[in-house]
């Protein structure tokens, strides 16, 4: 009898210890709670910055990731007259979830938002997606006294305190976080991401990002932030166009997690700098003539002026090379002179492309390429089905186009460009560069570069 009680009592001690070790190890596998949210930095640029609006405690907190995460500033601020995240316009709630600021409005005039205020972009990705309506979501000042829940939506601070915020509030960088208390986030001492981490690969590899295009050394930030099954990633990377000239290129994309565990992109926002980082002296380029809706063409003397759409080709400017410019010229070739005429049937076709690939019109629009075409490792007809794969991917297509710069040579001509792309899946812009053929009075595209 004793001998049964004893393991009786042995066989209970070890059952508890296996339950506990099975709870252990449950808890190993997700260390994080129901609904937490994750963020991490990475940053070759010094410290990165985020801010946290706690709209159970009307608290807006500046942090600060260098070396470890501190809390730099805190201000009372003032949220939405109702509980909840915003869901329709008018519904007097403040959204929930991670923002970024789009614009900067600096009026002394302004008195309903005190002296400045901040734009953010709501709804995002994850709000369109879930339905949620309205818009004109705001960080502002006040010229009245603070209320705590006496907004339509926007995050008030008096006006002094925004003046200290406001040098850490930059457009498409700072990650505003708006949640109902900073509980919800998982904040530890240290929110690095180190670049050599399997979790920094990870990311990248969700974010379709290309080393071979882009070299991992040329990453300037990464900010990662993750909420059950919704991921938002930005990254800033250098791009060369060549050993002078260097942009800074921005991506920033929304993923959900499908059923299956697959993450999958909503949307994604690519945009380049317009003006490069110049590394090193370039030749000086031609004047450039600008007027509101005219375009002036400079060839050797020769102006040539005429009325065209601003939005459709402003700022064009025409250079000629000098002989012997291009290794690839023969010694004694020369660019012909281009005639007005010329410039205007270029201007069309340009055009012609640009719309025929905003309405979706395949055939106008593959028409336009050469059938010697590459982009990459796809030819003409690749390039054809890759385009008829995406206009039916997309609900809508837009397509703008600005500062077009013509430079001729000997076989036709380079045209470079301010492009912006829109569908209702990804927004991206960027410089562009056409290079144009004329064979038998015949443009062209043989390759384009973006």
């Amino acid at each position: 009898m004793r001998s049964y009680k004893y393991f009786y009592t042995l066989s209970l001690v070890l059952g508890f210890f296996l339950l506990l070790a099975s709870l252990v190890a449950s808890q190993a596998r997700s260390p994080e709670p129901e609904g937490q949210m994750q963020l991490f930095f990475f940053s070759t640029e010094g410290p990165s910055h985020f801010i946290v609006v706690e709209k159970k405690y009307q608290k807006l907190k500046l942090f600060e990731q260098k070396d470890d995460l501190k809390m730099l500033k805190e201000f009372t601020c003032a949220t939405g007259e109702n509980p909840g995240t915003k869901k329709s316009s008018g519904d007097a709630r403040t959204p929930e979830g991670i923002y970024h600021i789009t614009e900067i409005y600096e009026d002394k005039r302004i008195t309903v938002f005190g002296s400045r205020a901040f734009h953010l972009d709501y709804p995002n990705a994850f709000d369109a997606q879930a339905g949620h309506l309205g818009d004109g979501i705001f960080i502002h000042g006040t010229n009245k006294k603070l209320n705590a829940n006496s907004t339509n939506g926007c995050i008030t601070l008096n006006n002094s305190d925004l003046d200290e915020l406001a040098p850490y509030l930059a457009i498409h960088t700072t990650p505003i976080i708006v949640l109902d208390s900073e509980s919800e986030l998982s904040l530890s001492t240290n929110l690095l991401l180190e670049k050599n981490s399997p979790q920094f690969q990870d990311v990248l590899e969700k974010l379709s990002f290309s080393p071979v295009k882009t070299p991992i050394e040329d990453i300037k930030t990464l900010t990662y932030f993750k909420q059950r099954e919704q991921m938002m990633v930005s990254i800033n990377y250098k791009i060369f166009e060549d050993k002078l000239t260097q942009y800074t290129e921005r991506k920033r994309a929304y993923l959900r997690q499908s059923p299956a565990g697959n993450w999958r992109t909503l949307y994604a926002v690519q945009t380049q700098d317009t003006a490069p980082t110049i590394l090193a002296l370039r030749p000086t380029k031609n004047e450039q003539a600008v007027k509101s809706s005219e375009f002036a063409v400079k060839t050797n003397g020769l102006v040539a002026k005429a009325n065209t759409p601003a939005a459709k080709s402003n700022n064009l400017v025409a250079k000629t090379e000098e002989p012997g410019s291009k290794a690839s010229r023969p010694a004694n070739s020369k660019p012909s002179k281009p005639s007005f005429d010329k410039d205007e049937e270029l201007l069309a076709f340009i055009e012609k492309w640009r719309t025929s690939w905003a309405t979706k019109d395949i055939d106008a629009y593959i028409n336009c390429y050469s059938p010697s075409f590459k982009s990459g490792n796809l030819n003409k007809e690749e390039w054809r089905a890759k385009k008829i794969y995406l206009n039916q991917k997309y609900k809508f297509i837009a397509v703008q186009i600005h500062n077009i710069v013509i430079e001729w040579t000997s076989t036709g001509a380079n045209v470079s460009f301010q492009q912006t792309y829109k569908s209702d899946q990804l927004q991206n812009s960027g410089i562009k560069t056409l290079h144009l053929i004329n064979k038998k009075n015949r443009w062209m595209i043989e390759n384009e570069i973006i």
